[in-house]
């Protein structure tokens, strides 16, 4: 009984499977594969907009760093305005004789010299 059920459900369904609906269920199949590769390809757009932003912006930190480098190449001496606009912060290490080990000193400029270095050197 459930042999001819199936046989005769399988019947049906070879009955409506003609080269026009093969052809409109192929069309249907590439419609929803294109909007796929439209959806991935907007968000890899949206990706490479945002880098180009922030590879802009950099690259005008880094010429606003060095155009304000620029002023100070024959400062006789470290002045508070030049910290300012140059030095995001400064990081002390420990003592000595806590950490056994010389004192780390590490200062953090407003830019990512090695990045600006990069980009000078690529031009």
């Amino acid at each position: 009984m459930e042999q001819k059920k199936v046989t005769r459900d399988f019947k049906v369904l070879a009955e409506k499977i003609s080269p026009d609906n093969v052809a409109v269920m192929a069309e249907l199949i590439a419609m929803k594969e294109t909007k796929i590769l439209i959806s991935y390809l907007e968000n890899e757009i949206t990706e490479l907009e945002e880098r180009l932003t922030e590879t802009t912006n950099t690259i005008q930190s880094a010429d606003d760093f060095i155009r304000n480098i620029k002023k100070y190449l024959e400062a006789p001496e470290l002045t508070r305005e030049m910290c300012y606009e140059l030095i995001d912060r400064i990081i002390v290490g420990g003592h000595p004789k806590h950490t056994g080990k010389e004192r780390e000193i590490d200062i953090v400029y407003k830019v990512d010299i090695a990045s600006v270095l990069r980009h000078k050197l690529k031009k």
